[in-house]
């Protein structure tokens, strides 16, 4: 009885944890980088004007936003261990494009690979 009120509460403090996490910014960076993807997917795709300097600024900001949530994230459970691996693949993959961002044309993959880790993510937290 006292091992499952022990494993009760650390799902419950656990649950907590993820909560205070998602209040703690996370809502307010997600709308930010939804506006930042959606100007960067119109730069590429010749819907807005190419602007390699704000390209490159919206992809560092997705880099340095992921590597603070990824720090954050401790695995304590399946759902924060899944969460850290879609923070570092975003960074990985904004890394990839900030690399080509001087390259409209190559720049549109790498934007539509990132823009869809965002989508992924979403599609499996409902949030």
């Amino acid at each position: 009885m006292r091992l499952r009120l022990l494993t009760v509460s650390f799902a419950l403090v656990a649950t907590a944890a993820t909560a205070a996490f998602a209040a703690s910014g996370l809502k307010t960076t997600m709308k930010s980088w939804k506006l930042d993807g959606t100007a960067a997917a119109d730069m590429v795709a010749g819907r807005a004007a190419f602007n390699e300097a704000e390209l490159r600024r919206i992809l560092q900001t997705f880099v340095k936003d992921s590597q603070g949530f990824e720090a954050r994230i401790k695995p304590s459970n399946a759902e924060a261990t899944d969460l850290k691996t879609r923070f570092a693949k975003f960074e990985a993959d904004s890394t990839a494009a900030l690399a080509v961002a001087g390259q409209a044309s190559q720049a549109k993959g790498r934007i539509a690979t990132v823009l869809n880790n965002c989508k992924s993510c979403h599609d499996v937290h409902a949030n």
